[in-house]
């Protein structure tokens, strides 16, 4: 039996634990409803909403925590550890020298590269060697997910403010990434935009969070349909 969609037309557009959609794949015939739950997660059909925590060794340690949005290739770095075995005592795990250093990181910190699931809770964790010399540990939990077309704009529908791509340049921003980083503050209530010029400020404040300037002109016609998604969405959640 194929897998159908986990959500009921009245939960359509929010989101729910992660343990209830993987529970729900596997009562309507999943063969494998985590690993759906992944693959969903991976093609962006489904997105996601936790508390993360990274921590990486690249010369030195970095680290941050925020809730928001779990990146594409969070999932995607699950699902290539897991098919690594790496959630099993067995697995080809590679040491971690940096990150198993008990005097830079906490003692809960792995020594070697691993990879851990429970969706039950709703909770994932990776600790990867990505490169000589780079280290990364990312963890998400209280995981929620809904539909990823849930009242958000079609980056691939909107017109991009950006000049006309003409030599093969990637464009300068990742508006999908965008407007999902708004919608997981609208989910949070640190966004609740009264005017276009709130989404606005609220994109330039993301852009400046990686070092780079948003001006107002380029930032205004995605500011405006991220604007007009999160008012049908917060109707729709008041009703």
């Amino acid at each position: 039996m194929s897998c159908q969609d986990t959500f009921s037309n009245e939960e359509i557009e929010r989101f729910r634990p992660l343990g209830d959609a993987v529970t729900d794949l596997a009562l309507q015939g999943c063969s494998d409803p985590p690993g759906e739950a992944i693959r969903r997660l991976c093609a962006g059909e489904w997105v996601a909403e936790a508390k993360l925590s990274w921590r990486v060794w690249a010369g030195t340690n970095y680290q941050k925590e925020r809730r928001g949005i779990v990146p594409v290739k969070r999932w995607e770095g699950l699902r290539d550890a897991l098919a690594r075995k790496l959630d099993l005592p067995w697995g080809d795990s590679e040491p971690l020298p940096n990150l198993g250093d008990r005097t830079i990181f906490a003692d809960e910190l792995p020594d070697t590269e691993c990879a851990v699931w429970d969706w039950k809770h709703r909770r994932f964790e990776t600790a990867l060697l990505i490169a000589p010399g780079r280290e990364e540990w990312f963890s998400a939990i209280d995981i929620h997910v809904g539909f990823a077309t849930s009242a958000l704009p079609s980056p691939s529908a909107s017109p991009s403010a950006e000049s006309p791509d003409r030599g093969g340049r990637p464009p300068l921003w990742d508006w999908e990434e965008a407007a999902l980083e708004m919608a997981g503050r609208n989910f949070d209530g640190d966004l609740k935009p009264e005017t276009i010029a709130d989404v606005v400020r609220a994109l330039q404040e993301w852009a400046g969070e990686t070092g780079r300037s948003l001006s107002h002109s380029t930032a205004y016609p995605h500011a405006k349909r991220i604007f007009e998604a999160i008012r049908i969405w917060d109707a729709r959640h008041e009703n």
